[in-house]
């Protein structure tokens, strides 16, 4: 009957529990970027709609 070496089995090493305190940061921080990011494309789009009817505007005016 062979026998077992516990030693030489691969002891897999436990997962540590991130702290919800972590998880709270990691959202909140990923909220205010993606805000921020939403009102910079926002902006951005803004801008191209002015121009654009700007442009219009005075391709129009005759």
């Amino acid at each position: 009957m062979p026998q077992t070496n516990n030693e030489s089995e691969v002891k897999i090493p436990a997962k540590r529990r991130k702290s919800p305190r972590r998880r709270w940061k990691r959202a909140l921080l990923l909220l205010v970027l993606l805000t921020l990011l939403i009102l910079r494309v926002e902006r951005n789009v803004t801008d191209v709609v002015l121009t654009l009817s700007q442009a219009t505007a005075r391709s129009l005016a005759i």
